[in-house]
């Protein structure tokens, strides 16, 4: 075992593709380059972050980063006390290119998270899915195995909580009041198998047949096909540039309209992308007030701000006389088959709910909740998704250039503030179901307009994009069809 002699000449860093990445990024893809061409080999040691960030005049915390980088990829590995260590067993070397994480490469799959990616011969769009590609594996290896050792102690006759494991809602208190800025306490919160049981729930202890629910316009339409397995109605409210219209829901308010609740995506809008302004915020929290009407908060991915500090959400700013109940998803942060959500609300809503729930499901998987109760306390989720943060905005800039350079005579797109998806408004009155057939006859399939509207009521003069989960390789491919597209419509005029 050598520890490993770095010169600061041995590194040169290059601009990877045409928008400006992350430097930690180009260190870790550098490393890489030199444990395949032999440079550095298996148990070599690694200099300590101190020491490599004077070498190459970096900052300490650009070190830190690419090698937590490398050890959540396998190349390296962390042993308490002695430092930093090319890995023993290193991650399959592709023949083209290097790992799947970096930008540039050309990877075929060959673990399960590039299969769930690769699974059909189509090119499948999502709306806005995190990359599986970038799973903290080794963290979460670390929570299940720190869950399953954790079995020997537990109480095996302790009664099922329908509620979630109180470790993990203690966890999640903790979350929410870090990066949310929101107070709830481990009786305030339920565990659930992803936000669709929260929204489920939610209709099932909350509403009933003839409910009359407000919803956003364009809006999540699996939200209202759980509020009207409930017997209760969905209306409408249109959506601009700033979000839900409050001018449109207080004029109906106002004349006779009663609303049980509203349900709506203030963050970042889906599918629209749009953020609910402050102004509104504090309109919206008035009209509840005023009128009575319980508000679901489905905050789905808060984590993802691009442009200055994230709104808090409004169940952060309510008081003890407004009715709010608040969803979030960790699939968001990890991957979309990691289901795991919670919901915030009063203690006898969350009450009501567990016994809703007991009648299909008693109690969480106990295993999951640990690792992710594990994930929380170390530290590790914060970690991940600050880095995803930095590489989906980077994958954002850059399919903006992409479009701006291919695209511009034909849509137009707006930077989203956050999130995982743009919206796409197409000119010229062109028709969006004519773009999103043309793509399907090419093999790729874009989320239909139906996800997002009724269909007495489909605009057709945009869609949804999602881009956290492509690289630039698979955003230029995508960029590619989408201008085959333009250009044959612009040839037949339509």
């Amino acid at each position: 075992m050598s520890e490993f002699g770095f010169k600061k000449n041995l590194f040169v860093f290059e601009q990877k593709g045409t928008v400006k990445r992350a430097k930690y990024l180009d260190l870790a893809d550098t490393i890489i380059d030199d444990i395949k061409r032999g440079r550095l080999k298996p148990q070599d040691k690694l200099p300590g972050t101190r020491t490599l960030a004077q070498m190459l005049n970096m900052h300490r915390k650009t070190i830190d980063a690419a090698y937590q980088e490398l050890i959540s990829q396998g190349w390296l590995e962390a042993r308490p006390s002695s430092g930093t260590f090319v890995a023993k067993d290193l991650p399959v070397i592709l023949s083209e290119g290097p790992a799947p994480i970096k930008e540039t490469s050309s990877f075929t799959p060959t673990n399960l998270a590039d299969r769930i990616l690769f699974e059909t011969s189509d090119d499948v769009v999502s709306d806005g899915h995190p990359d599986p590609r970038l799973l903290p594996q080794a963290d979460l290896a670390n929570g299940f195995r720190s869950a399953v050792s954790s079995l020997k102690y537990a109480h095996i006759k302790q009664s099922a909580d329908a509620r979630g494991l109180k470790v993990l809602r203690e966890a999640i208190s903790d979350y929410l009041r870090q990066e949310r800025g929101v107070s709830a306490n481990a009786d305030e919160i339920i565990v659930t198998r992803g936000s669709q049981m929260a929204l489920y729930l939610s209709a099932m202890t909350c509403f009933k047949s003839g409910d009359r629910i407000a919803v956003e316009m364009p809006g999540y339409s699996q939200a209202w096909r759980a509020f009207e397995a409930s017997g209760a109605q969905i209306v409408g409210i249109p959506v601009d540039e700033n979000g839900l219209s409050i001018d449109a829901l207080q004029s109906m308010l106002e004349t006779g309209h009663c609303f049980r609740a509203l349900y709506l995506t203030p963050h970042h809008h889906f599918p629209t992308t749009v953020s609910l302004s402050p102004e509104r915020r504090v309109r919206l929290l008035e009209l509840a007030k005023l009128h009575d009407f319980l508000i679901i908060e489905d905050d789905y991915d808060h984590e993802y701000r691009y442009v200055g500090q994230p709104l808090l959400p409004l169940i952060a700013q309510k008081d003890d006389d407004l009715n709010i109940i608040h969803i979030g998803s960790f699939s968001k942060i990890l991957f979309s088959g990691f289901r795991l959500g919670y919901l915030v609300a009063t203690p006898t809503r969350v009450q009501d709910m567990a016994r809703a729930r007991s009648f299909m499901d008693r109690q969480g998987d106990y295993l999951v909740e640990k690792a992710m109760a594990s994930l929380i306390e170390e530290g590790a989720i914060y970690r991940h998704a600050n880095k995803a943060r930095l590489l989906y905005e980077e994958r954002l800039d850059y399919l903006l250039a992409g479009i701006e350079e291919k695209l511009s005579r034909f849509v137009s797109v707006e930077r989203p503030q956050g999130g995982l998806a743009v919206w796409i408004r197409l000119k010229s009155g062109q028709s969006a179901r004519r773009w999103l057939n043309e793509a399907s006859l090419l093999g790729l399939q874009i989320p239909p307009l139906d996800s997002f509207y009724p269909v007495a009521f489909q605009k057709d003069d945009g869609f949804r994009l999602g881009f956290a989960d492509r690289s630039e390789r698979e955003i230029d491919h995508l960029l590619h069809i989408l201008q085959k597209i333009a250009q044959k419509l612009d040839r037949t005029g339509e």
